[in-house]
């Protein structure tokens, strides 16, 4: 039976979901076969499943940043107040907020805030929304998931010991379930919390 929140994959997961089909199609002496070709696809899938929770995660902050005038005071605030010592880089803007101002924090929502700093993503949440994401089951099985795959984007796929990470199919799966369990985590507490959801189930 479908569930509310069955649709995680198609809107934030999908590449790591059909990357992660492909590659369970293949057997284990093709993969052998090739492995110069497996492992970098391990590691891409890989990185795809952590892409997404970035994205979901990017999206639920702009919905909730961009709710009303408060909300988007607040950013302003939280956002100059990490930026005290380079003044030049506040948001100038004050309510209420023209499209000028509207897109210009947008810009900043994006360049700044948002992809491989889930940390400063939490941190606005729990600021804008009361939401903290430590407080999400999944979190902390999935923090050591993304350390991996900032080590395999940044580090040549070395750890800190300089020695090669080595990823495998269920590595890959294990990657995947938990950021969907993390994704479906965080929906599920907005939801209760009163606001919007952001996954929409298309049948609907």
């Amino acid at each position: 039976m479908d569930t509310e929140f069955d649709y995680i994959t198609d809107n934030f997961l999908d590449r790591a979901r059909l990357g992660l089909l492909g590659l369970n199609r293949v057997s284990e002496g093709e993969l052998l076969s090739m492995e110069p070709f497996s492992t970098p696809l391990y590691e891409l899938v890989y990185i795809a499943a952590v892409t997404g929770v970035e994205e979901y995660l990017y999206h639920r902050l702009s919905k909730e940043v961009f709710e009303n005038e408060d909300s988007i005071q607040k950013y302003i605030d939280i956002y100059n107040n990490k930026r005290k010592k380079k003044p030049k880089q506040h948001i100038q803007y004050l309510p209420p907020f023209s499209e000028e101002a509207i897109e210009y924090i947008k810009d900043t929502l994006c360049v700044y805030q948002t992809y491989h700093r889930l940390d400063v993503i939490g941190y606005y949440l729990k600021e804008i929304s009361g939401f903290n994401p430590d407080e999400c089951p999944s979190w902390y099985k999935l923090k050591p998931i993304i350390e991996i795959r900032h080590s395999i984007v940044h580090h040549g796929a070395r750890n800190n010991d300089g020695e090669r990470i080595n990823i495998k199919p269920y590595d890959v799966t294990l990657a995947f379930e938990l950021a969907e369990s993390f994704i479906s985590e965080v929906e599920e507490t907005f939801v209760r919390m009163g606001k919007s959801p952001l996954i929409i189930d298309p049948r609907e």
